[in-house]
């Protein structure tokens, strides 16, 4: 048995004896996939701070960016969200999105991270704080917190 792939003018045929190597590179493909996905979110960002970097100061300029990763999973009601201290808006949250590290057909009910990425508006130094919880329950304690604190060099 063979298997042919056409495509317009192009035809090649994958002998019985490498098919199965054949379909572990395709499901190898499938399942590396969104990892380098979602690293490649994070391969362009100056700085990528993880939970293992909380309680750090990072020496920042005005007006950079950084990106924070923290493991998530939504389906749960958890989530991270950044809390305000203070009234004068020094750090924004530029942007933020969820990356999920299973196979997309798996993905239902599936952890990953969720990214923020950080400005750094004025010169100073300013404690960012991220707490994960559910949203309905502000009352109770945060299950986890990330902090760090944003230095203008």
């Amino acid at each position: 048995m063979r298997i042919k792939v056409h495509h317009q003018h192009l035809t090649f045929s994958i002998p019985n004896r490498l098919k199965k190597d054949f379909f572990r590179i395709i499901r190898y493909l499938t399942i590396t996939f969104p990892v380098f996905t979602m690293l490649s979110v994070t391969a362009f960002a100056e700085t990528v701070l993880t939970e293992a970097d909380c309680g750090k100061t990072i020496p920042l300029k005005s007006q950079e960016e950084v990106m924070v990763s923290l493991p998530s999973n939504p389906t749960t009601g958890y989530g991270w969200a950044m809390v305000e201290e203070g009234t004068d808006a020094a750090v924004v949250v530029v942007s933020k999105e969820f990356r999920t590290s299973a196979i997309p057909s798996e993905s239902v009910g599936a952890g990953g991270v969720e990214l923020f990425r950080l400005r750094l508006l004025k010169a100073g130094r300013f404690t960012v704080t991220f707490v994960y919880r559910r949203s309905w329950e502000k009352e109770r304690e945060p299950e986890r917190v990330f902090r760090i604190v944003l230095e203008e060099q």
